[in-house]
């Protein structure tokens, strides 16, 4: 089966500012070695066998497409896709590179969000999603550790309060399989555009 990728990569950043102003936020460097966060992403697809990748683009798109080039640096093929203006949200950034073109000859397609920086079994999660004959898949945590305090409060009175506790939640961690099966949904032409 053939398993390609799209790399979701066009947002503003806008909670990441003022770095944002400065670099698209998947290109903010990274760890000791200085190297984008797109980088890491680009070379864990790679790692995972696999090597066809589309990058959906849109917010300083051209600072992504000089670094990555083709992808022959890292191993892999890259494209890309840049959203029109306007277009927002993953939904829409997939329907317009299923629209170009850009997303064909694929038997799964794993969907990355850009600015996650993991070292998910990818190679593993397309092996389960294969075995299981799905439609999507949806990587998941059970375990969301909250950023913050929590008190509970209890007659306007602070009863309790635990710093940072883990919640026994099921959260998305940024990658998904969609089989082929699925792309006719991206196709609709009334997918709605978000401008947030």
């Amino acid at each position: 089966m053939v398993t390609k990728a799209a790399v979701l990569c066009g947002g503003e950043g806008t909670r990441l500012r003022p770095l944002s102003n400065y670099f698209q936020k998947t290109m903010i460097p990274i760890g000791t070695a200085r190297k984008p966060l797109l980088e890491y992403i680009v070379r864990l697809l790679g790692y995972n066998d696999v090597k066809d990748i589309t990058l959906l683009t849109g917010y300083r798109s051209e600072e992504i497409e000089q670094f990555f080039g083709d992808g022959s640096k890292a191993g892999v093929r890259i494209s890309y896709s840049k959203d029109p203006e306007g277009m927002r949200g993953s939904a829409g950034s997939l329907a317009n590179a299923v629209g170009e073109g850009k997303l064909q000859g694929f038997d799964n397609l794993v969907v990355y969000y850009g600015d996650v920086l993991s070292a998910m079994d990818i190679r593993g999660l397309v092996a389960q999603h294969e075995a299981r004959r799905s439609a999507l898949t949806l990587a998941l945590s059970r375990d969301y550790k909250v950023p913050v305090g929590v008190a509970h409060v209890e007659n306007d009175a602070v009863t309790s309060f635990r710093e940072k506790p883990m919640l026994p939640l099921n959260v998305t961690v940024g990658c998904l399989v969609i089989s082929r099966d699925c792309i006719p949904i991206l196709r609709k032409s009334d997918l709605p555009s978000r401008t947030s």
